[in-house]
């Protein structure tokens, strides 16, 4: 017997730029953007990420 896990990340921020959204031949949709997130830490600056998303999510 196989287990799996999936790990999932909940995010709150600001949008850092117009998120850029793909469309594909196929019907696949892909939104890539990036998301300033106020660290849990006391510090001043954000912690950047940069997100893909895909299908139904973008």
């Amino acid at each position: 017997m196989t287990q799996q896990f999936i790990n999932r990340i909940e995010l709150v921020g600001r949008v850092g730029q117009d998120p850029a959204t793909h469309y594909f031949e196929s019907g696949a949709m892909k939104t890539t953007l990036t998301l300033a997130v106020k660290p849990p830490y006391k510090s001043d600056s954000p912690m950047w990420w940069d997100l893909e998303l895909w299908g139904n999510t973008a």
